[in-house]
């Protein structure tokens, strides 16, 4: 869940899917429920009552029709655990999900990472996207879940152009597989650049662990190699390369540190079959990023705001796509046919300005309080196969690049 307090007491969930979690509604009372009977089972576990702390900073659901909820699941009489002392990171090795905060307050900062396999028909080709939360959304998820099949559903919502992580533009490559034309039903006609969408079935699931495990060369579409979580700073690296397809992309290699509160370094690793497919950086930006004079990009969401730097690649393009453009791919417009609530209102696509067919991205983002102006300016060295990133002055970070 994010961090603070909503509308009627309610908790916000992270969007997931095709979960946004947007706009108020029942789906906040079951996360704070399925918490519930898991404290209620696991009483005696020091963990869980630290859960159970939590759980009662919103003592009560929040629609009105679920109240029969707080009495069948609200037990009060489990201890009450240390809730700041309570961890700052999840990591789900299963579904391939990082969970990390700055700490347990309500305005703190929360990230979340997925690199995983495919299981289940509401996933999304989002292999390798991040989001960020400082007192209100920053990087989030795009588009919106108007329908199951809809042409923005399958042309943008579910694609990776909706999330932040990289495409590579093959001009010829398709989604279509042999017995399948689409894509949940619905008609794909873009090329975003994205990952793959190879399942058999439209929905791209499978329907139980034996069926999974006859495509397995096909539903495993990336893996978390090391987490790592020491206090200060959260360490990630993780291998997106299956999640798309080979006959585009050989090596995508994300690396991400979290230096609490508020930064984040990330550095990938991109090898491409071919020179002339372009390849792109993407991010789905909360509201439209401004660039200021020391070349920082900024925007504000609430009392949040984040900081920008790409500090490789050094000649890099950077093109918005905001307003009528945001849901344009090609020149085609793939509007919703309904608003389901606050999305990223601008894409943002960074891409070198050299062709080639191995890249190096550099970036560094920073969330802070809305009323801070600029933050330091970062730095990158490279070394061979070392790349050593300068963050805040004192700190600096070593990542390996070895192919």
């Amino acid at each position: 869940m994010y961090p603070g307090i909503g509308i009627y007491g309610s908790r916000r969930p992270i969007p997931m899917g095709d979960g946004g979690g947007r706009n108020f509604g029942g789906d906040r009372d079951k996360t704070l429920n399925a918490r519930r009977i898991l404290t209620t089972r696991y009483r005696n576990d020091p963990a869980h009552q630290a859960v159970f702390a939590y759980n009662e900073s919103t003592p009560r659901v929040s629609v009105g029709e679920y109240a029969y909820k707080d009495f069948l699941w609200h037990d009060t009489t489990i201890p009450k655990g240390n809730l700041s002392e309570f961890k700052l990171s999840h990591y789900s090795p299963g579904a391939g999900y990082v969970y990390a905060r700055s700490s347990w307050n309500e305005d703190a900062v929360y990230f979340f990472f997925k690199c995983g396999d495919r299981f289940t028909a509401h996933q999304h080709l989002d292999v390798g996207t991040f989001l960020i939360y400082k007192e209100g959304e920053l990087v989030g998820d795009g588009g919106h879940y108007d329908g199951f099949g809809t042409l923005h559903d399958v042309n943008y919502h579910l694609r990776t152009i909706a999330h932040n992580t990289i495409r590579v533009i093959a001009p010829a490559e398709t989604l279509e597989v042999k017995g399948r034309a689409s894509i949940r039903g619905g008609k794909v006609t873009s090329n975003d650049g994205g990952q793959r969408y190879d399942w058999q079935h439209h929905n791209g699931a499978a329907s139980d662990a034996a069926q999974w495990n006859e495509q397995k060369d096909i539903m495993e579409t990336g893996d978390i190699l090391t987490f790592e979580d020491k206090g200060e700073h959260v360490f990630i690296k993780a291998d997106c390369t299956k999640a798309y397809s080979a006959k585009k992309l050989e090596t995508f290699i994300r690396q991400i540190v979290y230096l609490r509160p508020g930064t984040f370094i990330i550095v990938d690793t991109v090898r491409v079959k071919d020179p002339a497919f372009k390849t792109i950086w993407n991010l789905q930006a909360m509201k439209q990023p401004v660039k200021d004079d020391k070349g920082l990009w900024t925007w504000s969401n609430g009392k949040g705001r984040l900081f920008l730097q790409t500090l490789l690649p050094e000649k890099a393009n950077v093109e918005l796509y905001c307003g009528d453009e945001l849901y344009k791919i090609d020149g085609v417009n793939y509007p919703p046919q309904r608003d389901t609530g606050p999305a990223p209102e601008c894409r943002m696509e960074i891409t070198p300005a050299e062709a080639k067919k191995d890249y190096l991205f550099v970036h560094v983002l920073t969330a802070t309080d809305a009323g801070v102006e600029t933050v330091t300016l970062a730095k990158v060295n490279v070394s061979g196969n070392k790349v050593r990133v300068f963050v805040e002055a004192e700190h600096s970070f070593d990542f390996d690049i070895a192919r």
